[in-house]
C-alpha cells in the first residue's frame, strides 16, 4: 500500500466517497474486468475511511500551503474570472489550479495532459466572432489556453477586489510558458531539477494506444 496504507487509487476512491457531500458514483476507465478489483478493495475499506484518508490528506495540504502560502491556498479564486466571464475565453481558474498542482505537488505531466485538452478551443478560436459565438463551439470541456494579446482582456475581467489578482496573472503566464507546445520539450529536460519528474508509473500495462508507436 501507499502513504497511509493504501494505494494512490484506493485513496482516490475513498477520499470521494467521504466527502462531505459524498460523491457516491465513479466512473472507472477498465480496460479488462481485474481493473476492478482495487476499487473493490476500496470499497471493502469504507468504514475506515476517514482514518485512512485523513493523514494523507493532511500531508497533501501541509505541502501545498509549505509552497505557496496559506493566503494562496485559502483564497486564489476570489474574485478571479472564468471563462465565460472574460472576453478572451482564457480558463484562467483551471490555468492557476493546474499551476498550483505543479509547484505544490510537481504534477507537471498531470496538468501538461488537461492543458492540452483545451488546445482544440485555443486554435478553433475566431476573433472575427464574438465571445459569444466561440463559446458555442466548446463541448465537454470549457475554455482556452492563453494565447497573444489575451492578457488585458483577462485582467480586465477579474473582481476589483480580487486579493491575489496579480499572482494569478503571473502564475498562468508561468504555466503556459511550462506547457506551451513551444516549450514542452525543453521542459521536459529539466522537470528533475524542478522537482516536477514523475515518481513512478502506477500503470501496470501500457494501454492498447500507445502500443506499437514509433
Amino acid at each position: 500500500g501507499g502513504a497511509g496504507g493504501v494505494t494512490p487509487m484506493a485513496f482516490n476512491d475513498l477520499y470521494l466517497w467521504s466527502h462531505d457531500p459524498p460523491i457516491h458514483t465513479l466512473s472507472i476507465g477498465a480496460a479488462r474486468p481485474e481493473d476492478f478489483d482495487e476499487h473493490v478493495e476500496a470499497a471493502m475499506l469504507l468504514p475506515r475511511a476517514r482514518e485512512l484518508v485523513e493523514p494523507v490528506e493532511a500531508t497533501l495540504r501541509d505541502m501545498m500551503v509549505r509552497e505557496l502560502g496559506q493566503d494562496w491556498v485559502s483564497g486564489w479564486w476570489r474574485g478571479c474570472p472564468g471563462c465565460y466571464t472574460n472576453d478572451a475565453g482564457v480558463h484562467v481558474a483551471h490555468m492557476a489550479w493546474l499551476w498550483s498542482l505543479c509547484k505544490a505537488w510537481g504534477m507537471f505531466s498531470y496538468a501538461a495532459d488537461r492543458y492540452d485538452n483545451i488546445k482544440g478551443n485555443t486554435t478553433a478560436w475566431d476573433d472575427s466572432k464574438t465571445p459569444d459565438e466561440n463559446r458555442a463551439g466548446w463541448g465537454f470541456v470549457p475554455g482556452t489556453q492563453l494565447r497573444p494579446g489575451t492578457l488585458e482582456a483577462v485582467e480586465a475581467a477579474f473582481a476589483p477586489d480580487a486579493p491575489m489578482k496579480e499572482r494569478v496573472m503571473a502564475a498562468i503566464q508561468e504555466l503556459h510558458a511550462w506547457l506551451s507546445a513551444e516549450n514542452r520539450d525543453e521542459m521536459l529536460a529539466k522537470l528533475e531539477d524542478m522537482g516536477m519528474a514523475s515518481a513512478y508509473d502506477l500503470q501496470p500495462w501500457v494501454p492498447y494506444p500507445e502500443r506499437n508507436r514509433g
